[in-house]
């Protein structure tokens, strides 16, 4: 899932969002002055796949 975030609020909780990103996967779009900007989200390859994904795999 893409999650949109501002860059205050990503750097104000990185690591509840990296916690996040490691255990489900899920994508942030960082934006500022409402334009995104950037991406987090897990590695290529990293071995996590999400149900959504798999689906699309499938």
């Amino acid at each position: 899932m893409n999650i949109p975030i501002s860059s205050t609020e990503a750097a104000r909780n990185l690591g509840d969002c990296m916690a996040r990103i490691r255990h489900t996967g899920d994508r942030y779009i960082v934006s500022r002055n409402d334009k995104p900007v950037a991406m987090l989200g897990p590695l290529p390859g990293s071995g996590w796949v999400t149900l959504r994904e798999l689906v699309d795999l499938w």
